[in-house]
């Protein structure tokens, strides 16, 4: 029991550190791998000094967990009510979109088909590539923590997905009819959009405590521990592989559009360029917004009335690598560990209807892509553990996401422009 407490104060003291790193606003992932790392090294420390079998170590991992469960049930707190001021709000704000009505339909339908074969792309490539993340499925196991990740159950989440969108609905149908009303109710619904999107911020700042206790759970009750690393960082190299040969056939999805609709995708890289690399840089589809809108409206010879909506609709709901790619591979990575077949039928065709339905909405703010996996993954019934042990990797995949998600929305822009004959192409294929 001594040694325990002694645990206990040591993991309160690594926490500590975690905390100091936050206040002092160090950038997330570096806190993200700061824990990983402190967690390998107190691991390994304490197998030095109790050795394989000591009741320690068990005794001391069922306090760990307390942690790491713990934020498995802040996260599936959240589900319930991100579903709901989500979908909602972002259909009952469609209305005050800056988009004419000649242009909003083609818009949404691009981004929504655009981000439904991006996850259909994913799932094939991630087949591919074999990635079955099954290395992580035991560590999920070995640590106790339930394979099912949906308390709510599956019915009442989509009951609660269905009652979202024809609220939103609802509050645009009034909007005329009883406008005091529809005005009250739109007010509260986008005010709880902010506090829900700022509690969720909240509890993904706890993401590198959860993590700690994990990769020292993870390492101790790992049997041949250099293998089993090894094959944990051999699954976290293939979940990369997977994820940027995916994006790569997705932008050369992108190319091809292009190419249907009588524009040169050669000339789409060309003028593209600069806004593709500010976005792989900077991580950020809204620092891109400005060089976005400027490429399209004085290059690409798009209406000014059209980008200028379209690009920042875009930047926050429909987005490819985002809702489409990344949720799609994490669910295909926890399918294939607990049995379940990815492209069956039965599994597939829910699983991209979801993804349709919440593109939008769901990345609408900083987070994007981990609010569209929580959703995806509680309304298939999947581990939400998966994103706790791929937080250390998942900046790195973030840049080619967001790149494909300016990209998607230029797309959606030029596409919509041409078919309704309101594109300059002269200035689409000059050479400035």
């Amino acid at each position: 029991m001594h040694a325990v407490s002694i645990n206990i104060a040591v993991m309160l003291l690594l926490m500590a550190l975690l905390a100091i790193q936050h206040k002092r606003n160090v950038f997330s992932t570096w806190r993200t791998l700061t824990a990983l790392a402190l967690g390998v090294l107190w691991a390994i420390a304490m197998q030095i000094l109790y050795g394989e079998n000591h009741p320690a170590l068990s005794a001391t991992l069922k306090w760990y967990n307390l942690v790491s469960t713990g934020y498995l049930f802040l996260l599936q707190m959240l589900v319930i009510p991100l579903v709901f001021v989500s979908f909602a709000t972002s259909i009952a704000n469609l209305k005050d979109l800056k988009l004419s009505a000649a242009y909003r339909k083609p818009v949404i339908v691009v981004l929504a088909l655009t981000t439904v074969a991006s996850a259909l792309i994913t799932v094939f490539v991630s087949r591919l590539c074999k990635l079955d993340g099954s290395i992580l499925s035991q560590a999920i196991i070995a640590a106790g923590m339930p394979t099912e990740h949906n308390p709510y159950g599956n019915i009442l989440l989509a009951s609660m997905m269905v009652f979202s969108i024809l609220a939103g609905i609802a509050l645009l149908r009034i909007k005329d009819t009883f406008p005091k009303e529809a005005e009250f109710m739109l007010g509260f619904l986008n005010s709880g959009r902010v506090l829900v999107m700022h509690i969720f911020s909240l509890i993904l700042s706890f993401a590198p405590y959860a993590l700690l206790p994990l990769a020292i759970h993870f390492w101790i009750t790992a049997r041949l521990v250099p293998l089993k690393a090894v094959s944990f960082v051999v699954e976290l190299g293939r979940f990369m592989l997977a994820g940027y040969l995916s994006l790569a056939v997705i932008f050369a999805l992108h190319l091809i559009l292009l190419g249907l609709f009588g524009c040169n995708p050669f000339t789409y890289l060309r003028k593209s360029f600069a806004v593709l690399a500010l976005a792989f840089k900077s991580r950020s589809s809204a620092a891109t917004l400005p060089r976005s809108i400027d490429t399209m409206v004085k290059r690409c010879g798009i209406p000014p009335e059209l980008a200028e909506a379209s690009i920042p609709f875009a930047s926050s709901s429909g987005q490819n690598g985002c809702a489409g790619m990344y949720p799609a591979l994490l669910v295909v990575m926890a399918a294939a560990s607990f049995g379940i077949d990815p492209v069956s039928p039965a599994f597939l065709i829910p699983l991209l209807l979801i993804i349709a339905v919440s593109s939008f909405g769901i990345a609408s703010s900083g987070g994007g892509a981990t609010k569209a996996t929580l959703i995806v993954l509680s309304a298939m019934n999947l581990p939400l553990a998966l994103m706790i042990f791929l937080c250390p990797i998942e900046p790195l995949i973030d840049m080619g996401r967001t790149l494909v998600n300016v990209s998607g929305g230029m797309l959606s822009t030029i596409i919509t422009a041409r078919r309704a004959k309101n594109i300059d192409m002269g200035a689409y294929n000059a050479k400035n």
